[in-house]
């Protein structure tokens, strides 16, 4: 039993590395002199880094919300000092480092849901290492690096939490809130996390954690507040998250909120068709055991107040930036979706079986115009096109899978059982 556990890990890691070698294969490796497609946030964090072993000047002209980042541009910046690498070189490996980490983190999660086959664990890197908007983004352009490692930090979190362990959690915490402000919007699901699934055998290791964690963050986040507005002369701005009301308020126009929500749905397009095609087929939420309801809710819990920063910062304030913020929960979200895929009658040899056409149709949907070598372009019409394209794959994937449930449905050999 346990040599086809390690086989089946071997197997995980071997198709993972050979997703990330063929993104890094087919990626586009921008730099500091691409400054039609960079954005403002990328050279604010090059400043950042530039300036190391000091901050930068006081009363500088950058974005307090990305001073108060300063952290892992700063350490990327110490980096490229003491190597000598240049700040291309040195933000990329740092970059490609916190995408390995994710990759690993997520299979090691995922390797913690009972009754989780292998090949539903190989669906789910897939879907986080081929998403368009995942990896590929910070391949390119790995001056926003924050929002890697916070995924990162939220990964550490929720293995932590699962195991029950202070020191993961605590690590985890750390790590986000030195990335992104969004950290503190993990607090509520954590704390609810430690009081609900943590066993009373563990009741002052979950207070100490809870206590700890809330503690670092908001001592962090005064830190690196009090760091902003010394460097950036103000603080960071409320709009992040009241954008939405106020844009609300004043003159709302339908297509542009149309436009909004879409792209704020455009990366997770594949697993919501996955999860639509096969959903019939998983048991019903009663007959799941106490804890992976309380899981998965706990989990939507992480990817929903993740999400919810950027959505509420509303077209005016995160404007085509939605896609890529939303995308920040996608760890949590797929974990959450493979407590649900533990749970499905579908078997194993269905998920085989698909299994090369979702490789194929998500490979082809993560060739992002932008950041893939099919080409640079940053109109609203190159835009749109892959839009299409990728929300096409989606309504593709769903399609195949459900042709292939109907096949075997009406197979006498191949009927999956339900239960």
């Amino acid at each position: 039993m346990n040599s086809q556990f390690n086989g089946a890990m071997m197997y995980r890691w071997f198709v993972a590395a050979f997703l990330l070698v063929l993104l890094l294969l087919t990626n586009r490796y921008l730099s500091v002199r691409d400054s039609d497609v960079l954005s403002i946030d990328s050279y604010n964090y090059l400043r950042i880094a530039t300036a190391f072993p000091r901050l930068p000047a006081p009363n500088s002209v950058l974005s307090a919300h990305h001073v108060q980042r300063f952290v892992l541009p700063y350490l990327a910046g110490g980096f490229s000092k003491v190597t000598g690498l240049s700040m291309n070189i040195s933000f990329r490996v740092f970059a490609i480092a916190g995408i390995l980490l994710i990759v690993g983190l997520l299979v090691t999660v995922l390797a913690k849901i009972s009754q989780l086959s292998p090949f539903h664990s190989l669906w789910l890197v897939a879907l986080q290492i081929l998403n368009p908007y995942s990896f590929r983004i910070y391949i390119a352009n790995p001056f926003l690096l924050n929002d890697i490692f916070f995924q990162v930090g939220s990964l550490i979190l929720v293995l932590g939490l699962l195991e029950e362990s202070v020191s993961l959690s605590l690590l985890g915490i750390c790590v986000a809130v030195c990335s992104r402000q969004t950290a503190l919007l993990l607090l509520p699901p954590m704390l609810v996390w430690l009081t609900i699934l943590w066993p009373k055998t563990k009741r002052r290791g979950a207070i100490l954690t809870g206590v700890t964690g809330t503690l670092i963050v908001l001592l962090i986040y005064e830190i690196t507040s009090r760091v902003a507005v010394h460097i950036a002369g103000t603080t960071v701005s409320i709009e992040t998250v009241t954008g939405l009301l106020v844009w609300l308020r004043g003159s709302p126009n339908l297509r542009v909120i149309a436009e909004f929500g879409l792209r704020g749905l455009i990366g997770l397009a594949l697993p919501i068709a996955i999860l639509l095609a096969t959903l019939p087929w998983h048991k019903g939420i009663a007959q799941w055991s106490r804890e992976d309801r309380l899981r998965t809710g706990l989990l939507l819990g992480f990817a929903a107040m993740v999400a919810s920063q950027p959505i509420l910062g509303g077209p005016a304030v995160t404007g085509r930036d939605i896609t890529r913020l939303v995308l920040l929960a996608l760890p949590p979200l797929l974990i959450a979706v493979g407590i649900v895929f533990s749970y499905t009658t579908l078997g194993t040899e269905f998920w085989r079986q698909a299994f090369p056409l979702f490789i194929a149709i998500s490979a082809a949907a993560s060739f992002h115009h932008t950041y893939s070598f099919l080409g640079i372009g940053t109109g609203s019409e190159r835009t749109n096109r892959f839009a299409l394209v990728h929300f096409a794959c989606g309504i593709l994937l769903f399609l195949w899978l459900e042709t292939l449930i109907l096949s075997r449905s009406h197979s006498p050999a191949n009927q999956d059982k339900r239960t």
